[in-house]
């Protein structure tokens, strides 16, 4: 699936990438036959008008018809970064059902607004239809790994995902503490109440500290179920990468991010001072504080990921995403469509593809033509079961 094996990737031009050296001793069925590594750089071939003209429809038919077209629009969207995303002389493809996707999203909406009818009828209600919704979440994201691992492609051979209901309960299982201490640890405030006890602010704090302690736990095993329940054809993936090593990069980037407020408090002491100058300022610096954090926490993760990930049959991956210059982009993007007021969003999605394909190669010990092959004789071989299981998407 292209979250395992392509990302969003590079180049404006639309000529596929060179692939690499043809002639090495070839796959079995089982591995590669010891030969030169290839290495096959990933490139992407969209350009900031193409994809406009896409978004623009997209964005004006959701509109007129109250967002039911964006399932459609997801489809269309997908379809164009998946085939302007190349390896090794091949693009990626994707046959995703917008009906799938729309069932995915009424489900959703239904469930937001009974939550927020919950909420507002009464803080406890809501918050245990929270808890509810939590508990039936892992069901809902196996079917969606399900569906886009299957509506997936490169050169013909699907993905496939075949991750359990069980198996994402176990990854997702600290969540349901932070839910129910939310529960049952927050006060119930008066309207217009402003002073707390001791009692009430630990109440309404220590969620949010769970919140934060469990999110890289979740987020690493989320991943390695994700990863690890993938298959390219019949080769599995695998990704070597323990929990701790996401919460070493969550710990730095909670530094980073409590430095920042630090610094950000005192900036606007002094330029709180100074009219329209100093709020331009203050923005400035809050839009440098994002894009540094998410910067780091998207270059980090995605080495991590892609660095640790093998598929069977001698194929790995190389990743190297800089946190500077990623964050640089992003900064520049989110200014872009400020000022723009969001009509350069197409064009900041494309210089992020593009710049994440550039920096990602596949790594194979042998002819990746032979192994491709191989891939593609054992799918035929064994088939592949399809029925009803792919017919919901929850990801939005």
């Amino acid at each position: 699936m292209p979250h395992t094996l392509a990302p969003s990737p590079q180049d404006e031009t639309a000529s596929p990438p060179a692939s690499g050296d043809a002639g090495m001793p070839p796959f079995s069925s089982t591995g590669p036959v010891a030969g030169p590594a290839e290495t096959h750089d990933f490139r992407f071939t969209g350009a900031g008008m193409e994809y406009f003209r896409i978004w623009i429809v997209n964005l004006l038919l959701s509109l007129v018809t109250l967002g039911i077209y964006s399932a459609w629009a997801k489809v269309r969207k997908k379809r164009y970064f998946y085939g302007n995303t190349w390896v090794a002389d091949s693009n990626f493809e994707f046959h995703g059902r917008p009906l799938s996707i729309l069932k995915g999203r009424i489900i959703a909406v239904l469930a937001l607004g009974a939550y927020s009818a919950a909420s507002y009828l009464s803080p406890k209600l809501g918050q245990v239809l929270f808890v509810l919704l939590v508990a039936v979440s892992p069901w809902f994201i196996a079917r969606t790994f399900a569906f886009n691992a299957h509506y997936s492609s490169y050169r013909q051979l699907r993905f496939r995902n075949v991750a359990t209901t069980r198996e994402v309960y176990a990854a997702v299982w600290p969540f349901f503490i932070v839910a129910i201490a939310a529960l049952v640890l927050s006060p119930e405030l008066e309207p217009g109440q402003v002073a707390l006890s001791t009692a009430e602010w630990i109440g309404l704090m220590l969620p949010s500290l769970l919140a934060l302690f469990a999110y890289p736990y979740v987020f690493g095993a989320i991943k390695c179920v994700h990863v690890n329940r993938s298959f390219y054809g019949g080769a599995p993936f695998a990704l070597d990468a323990g929990i701790g090593r996401f919460y070493a990069l969550y710990v730095k980037a909670y530094i980073i991010g409590l430095i920042a407020i630090v610094c950000f408090g005192f900036f606007a002491m002094i330029v709180v001072m100074i009219p329209v100058i100093g709020f331009a300022l203050m923005f400035g610096a809050y839009l440098v504080a994002g894009a540094a954090i998410f910067g780091y926490l998207r270059s980090r993760v995605g080495n991590l990921v892609f660095n640790a990930t093998t598929l069977e049959g001698g194929v790995s991956f190389r990743s190297t995403l800089s946190a500077t210059l990623l964050a640089r982009l992003y900064f520049t993007n989110l200014l872009g469509i400020m000022l723009s007021l969001g009509l350069l969003i197409p064009w900041a999605a494309v210089r992020v593809a593009r710049y994440r394909a550039s920096q990602l190669a596949l790594v194979s010990t042998g002819p990746l033509d032979a192994y491709l092959a191989a891939r593609g004789r054992e799918v035929a071989a064994t088939g592949e079961e399809l029925g009803d299981f792919f017919d919901v998407d929850l990801s939005l």
